[in-house]
């Protein structure tokens, strides 16, 4: 008898199980699939609103400009990676995003959209080097992260956005980042060394991560040599933080910007000062006919 050799073939990983979503029509005309619960915070809110609630999503079109390039961190749904690169045009977004679920949706999304060119989903949330954690996964996915305590766990890939960038994006230029990690900020930015050092990008990032404020995240900005803002919607202006006041109490996210992009935002817009405490600084002033739906 003769003995048939055969080459020993790898078993593919099974994919993850498909998940049920709804799809709603955002007022921008992107499409998002999101939990199909109105239980579910994402799914409420923009079912009633057609947009999301953070105020920052009207800064969007004033801030972001066309061919700029951007990471979405803690992508989540995708709603802020969709607007991103609807604002940016021909720009790229990187979304990283761990849990399994979102992820799902995310790339759903970015499929319906027609954005698979632009928008890289990547399944792994930054840290502050390669490896991986367990993460407390809960039904509102925006609650998803390591420091949780549901007794719904779920092993996710960590990647350092230093490594990653040197693999897949070696040279490109960042103009924006968007930060939510779920108190994990501070992670991030020591796997992202290299990146700051080089690059100076306008970051908007959670400062208050459920009932927590991540105070150590603002000494760690301004260790790197940017300013703290936060925009007003209704006064339709970009205000410098005052940790020193009750604006504390309700900064859910904050914008860190370099002076040198402070200089770039003052040729787009108006500049006006306003006194904070003993210090006199710019703030945007952005006209109320700009930032209409492109």
């Amino acid at each position: 008898m003769i003995a048939t050799l055969t080459t020993a073939q790898a078993t593919p990983p099974t994919p993850p199980a498909p998940v049920d979503s709804w799809t709603v029509n955002l007022t921008t005309g992107l499409r998002l699939q999101v939990p199909p619960s109105l239980r579910c915070l994402t799914t409420y809110v923009l079912l009633e609103q057609e947009t999301w609630f953070e105020p920052e999503m009207s800064l969007m079109p004033l801030l972001l400009e066309p061919g700029m390039h951007a990471l979405d961190i803690g992508a989540n749904h995708g709603i802020y990676a969709l607007e991103i690169a609807r604002c940016t045009g021909s720009g790229h977004v990187w979304a990283f995003e761990p849990t399994s679920e979102p992820l799902q949706r995310l790339r759903a999304s970015v499929a319906a959209n027609g954005l698979g060119e632009r928008i890289t989903v990547v399944g792994a949330g930054l840290a502050d080097a390669d490896g991986e954690a367990s993460f407390a996964v809960q039904d509102n996915s925006e609650l998803n992260s390591r420091g949780g305590t549901s007794s719904r766990r779920e092993t996710v890939r960590l990647l350092a956005l230093d490594g990653y960038l040197a693999a897949h994006a070696p040279g490109q230029v960042i103009d924006f980042v968007k930060l939510d990690a779920e108190g994990e900020e501070i992670n991030v930015l020591a796997g992202a060394q290299r990146f700051f050092s080089h690059q100076s990008p306008v970051v908007m990032f959670e400062f208050k991560h459920g009932a927590s404020q991540n105070t150590p995240l603002l000494a760690a900005w301004q260790a790197l040599g940017y300013d703290l803002f936060r925009w007003s919607a209704e006064l339709r202006l970009l205000l410098p933080f005052d940790s020193g006041t009750s604006e504390l109490d309700f900064a859910l996210n904050l914008l860190a910007i370099r002076p040198a992009q402070q200089q770039h935002l003052a040729k787009v817009v108006p500049l006006r000062c306003i006194t904070v405490g003993r210090n006199v600084r710019p703030i945007a002033v952005l006209p109320a006919h700009i930032g209409q739906p492109r």
